[in-house]
């Protein structure tokens, strides 16, 4: 088992266990950055060829490990040997545990990559583990598929090409082949949520699914005998049939004695007030009828709490009875509305709810994870903020009769090393001057106090396969900034972390329209003399700008780059603009940014890298010829010309998303994708290996400062370390 998912569980089972502006440059220099253009040059030679930095002490506290055994490797890797490169090791990024808990709190699964592993309360090690993967249903994408019944004597998981039905501390006694109805590597999530419920006794199998059927996706809701393996109820397609959601509100599924089954219909779901409680239904096991909402049975069958629920109304939540209508309470809660609803769970007594607290939603990969909630008094109003850890689905939280967690989710409330990032505006991984790797997260450390969107850092401990996040930025020089928006949202403000009085502003414009304006930044040459910054309107990319520190302002014109490479010069700065679709050197001394033209061809939009002694750089172009192949350019970066470019057979057709080189400049390796990596010799661009690495596209690679881990990252944001062993 790996040591994340391992970390993990520990940490969820721990309690269910126990129940001024900074000078820069030369003196007196005030230089104005020119934009320069060079030409293309059709002579230009086209060749064929044949410590880490120390820990801070600080980051210890936040780490994700990995989960191979760990042996530091002490071989640099070289042209030599780079044909034995090996796997050391893969590191994680956060990502949300699936967890459900029996009714009585006494059986607990737990969600991992590989596994589920399911506990005992009062035990602190998992007596019973089902082998799955985890399935994602697209690439942004998460759940729960699977649940426990009401007793925990059963289980139900939907893998990716079947349901299966587990007895607990027992054996699989079902299994029916599904049609997942998702396309793996999906940018565009399929409508498809399996949802499923089983009885106490395990004999009844209730599942909302959508199928293929002519090319087309329905909507499915069906009951199986699960001994017989047939199914007992189908729903029929009409709007009158019996079939609702099963996960929509929590207390749906089987009645802890088995005698109902409870949906929600979200085709009866009508807005008007005292009309929204005719979306719950229930159908009796025995004949498979949906049962008249007056009917004193149902109110026998189900705990109090799993027959209320609660709808947002104008900064409020209003508590009503399922079976009735009737108006429990309204509770005043700001941000809740009819567009935008919160989220409620009650106690099995129904004395107190649960309201998830929208100001605290974490964006995480096009999803939006919950990690703060208030539990209320129902009847008195009383309150108490729970702060949570990031969870996927708010219906998960269970409220005990006396209004706290219960075990199992008082474990949310350690915030653990949470990081995570987003291929869109990743700015990739990073070897600073001071020989860390580093990189910019999307996400770090939750419920810091400090904002964090693309603000704070972590750090790469490639001997020990560490990751530990920081609660501001460390810029690619190794210098410490905490950044926050200035009152008037006129700029962003820098504050060294080592140096309060060591501070500077960049100026932004305020947005038209009160939108939400953010600045990511991205770093500055080694002098400080350039910064670049991107920002974002809205969570929306509005273009990046180069803030020149002595004259205080930005240069004219927005930009379009993902990353920028930085020379060990100090003063020479490069990226590729998408827009322009070429490459732009900065030279700071000299105040001049040069835009570098190719023959026939366009500027590839990966980030460019100095190597040497920063005198030249490497980056990739691609032909405007309809053969549309890549090519390998080597630029002198003081002159702004081209010194040569390479046709390498191996990338010509090579979709390439990445590229790093060691520190001594002898070696390139490329990420492409299909999640592959090629390994060439720099001086004549020879391939020395290829070999695959990730099950998607490398949306970063990088080299560590003594040669001896190369780091991969995929789309999701799993790394991968890679060594040479002695």
């Amino acid at each position: 088992m790996r040591k994340i998912k391992i970390f993990l569980v520990m940490v969820a089972m721990a309690l269910f266990v126990s129940g001024c502006q900074i000078s820069a440059g030369s003196a007196g220099t005030d230089t104005t950055i020119q934009v320069l253009q060079s030409q293309a040059e059709p002579g230009s030679q086209l060749h064929t060829p044949p410590s880490q930095a120390d820990w801070d002490a600080e980051y210890e506290d936040n780490l994700a490990v990995s989960t191979e055994a760990i042996t530091p490797a002490n071989v640099p890797i070289t042209p030599e040997n780079a044909g034995n490169i090996s796997l050391k090791g893969t590191i994680y990024p956060y990502s949300p545990v699936a967890i459900d808990v029996s009714a009585d709190g006494y059986i607990a699964a737990v969600g991992l990559d590989d596994q589920i592993a399911i506990y005992r309360k009062g035990a602190g090690e998992p007596f019973f583990s089902i082998d799955w993967e985890k399935e994602r249903i697209c690439d942004f994408d998460y759940r729960q598929p699977f649940q426990i019944s009401t007793d925990g004597g059963f289980i139900v998981v939907a893998n990716h090409s079947s349901w299966q039905v587990w007895q607990i501390g027992g054996g699989i006694i079902f299994e029916r082949e599904r049609d997942s109805a998702t396309q793996s590597g999906s940018h565009v999530c399929f409508p498809n949520f399996p949802q499923m419920a089983i009885s106490p006794d395990g004999k009844f199998l209730a599942i909302h699914d959508m199928q293929r059927e002519d090319k087309e996706f329905r909507e499915k809701f069906y009951v199986i005998d699960v001994l017989a393996n047939e199914n007992v109820y189908d729903w029929d397609g009409s709007a009158d049939g019996m079939r609702g959601d099963l996960n929509r509100y929590p207390g749906l599924g089987f009645s802890p004695d088995g005698k109902y089954l409870q949906v929600f219909d979200p085709s009866r779901y009508q807005a008007q007030e005292g009309n929204t409680h005719q979306a719950f239904r229930f159908l009796n096991v025995d004949s498979w009828q949906e049962v008249r909402l007056y009917f004193s049975g149902v109110q026998r069958s189900y705990p109090t709490g799993d027959l209320l629920f609660g709808h947002s109304r104008e900064d409020s939540v209003r508590i009503r009875d399922r079976i009735t209508g009737d108006l429990v309470a309204t509770i005043e809660k700001e941000g809740c509305h009819w567009d935008y609803p919160c989220g409620v769970v009650f106690s099995k007594n129904g004395a107190y709810a649960g309201i998830m607290d929208r100001k605290k939603i974490e964006p995480f990969r096009g999803i939006k994870l919950v990690s703060s909630a208030t539990i209320y008094n129902i009847e008195s109003g009383d309150s108490t903020l729970k702060t949570i850890r990031p969870t996927l689905s708010f219906q998960s939280i269970d409220l005990t009769d006396d209004g706290g967690l219960t075990a199992i989710d008082e474990s949310l409330t350690t915030s653990g090393n949470t990081w995570w990032t987003t291929s869109g505006y990743f700015s990739g991984l990073q070897r600073a001057s001071n020989g860390a790797v580093q990189f910019t997260p999307q996400k770090a450390n939750a419920h810091s106090e400090i904002d964090d969107y693309y603000w704070k850092t972590c750090v790469l401990d490639p001997p020990f396969m560490d990751v530990g996040c920081v609660d501001y930025f460390i810029d690619n020089n190794g210098q410490k900034w905490l950044i926050a928006g200035m009152a008037d949202q006129a700029g962003f403000q820098f504050t060294d972390v080592e140096d309060a009085e060591n501070r500077f502003e960049i100026p932004i414009p305020k947005p038209n329209g009160g939108e939400e304006i953010a600045l990511r930044y991205l770093g500055s040459d080694q002098k400080q003399q350039i910064r670049y910054v991107c920002v974002d309107i809205n969570r929306r990319a509005e273009g990046c700008s180069i803030y020149d520190t002595r004259r205080g302002e930005l240069l004219e014109g927005l930009y379009e780059f993902d990353g920028v490479g930085f020379s060990e010069l100090g003063y020479l700065s490069a990226f590729v603009d998408k827009k322009e679709r070429a490459l732009m050197i900065i030279n700071s001394d000299a105040g001049t940014m040069k835009k570098i033209g190719t023959y026939q061809a366009v500027a590839y939009p990966i980030p460019p890298i100095f190597i040497g002694d920063g005198s030249e750089l490497l980056y990739f172009v691609q032909t405007t010829e309809s053969t549309r192949r890549i090519y390998i350019e080597r630029i002198d970066a003081l002159k702004g010309k081209v010194i040569e470019r390479y046709d390498v057979e191996a990338i010509r057709k090579m979709d390439v998303s990445a590229f790093a080189a060691d520190p001594k400049g002898n070696l390139l390796a490329i990420g492409n994708a299909d999640g592959g990596v090629t390994i060439l010799e720099t001086q004549t661009m020879a391939v020395i290996t290829e070999f695959d690495t990730h099950q998607e596209a490398i949306i970063s690679i990088e080299m560590d400062a003594s040669s001896e881990h190369l780091m991969t990252m995929g789309r999701s944001g799993i790394i991968k370390v890679w060594q040479v062993l002695p």
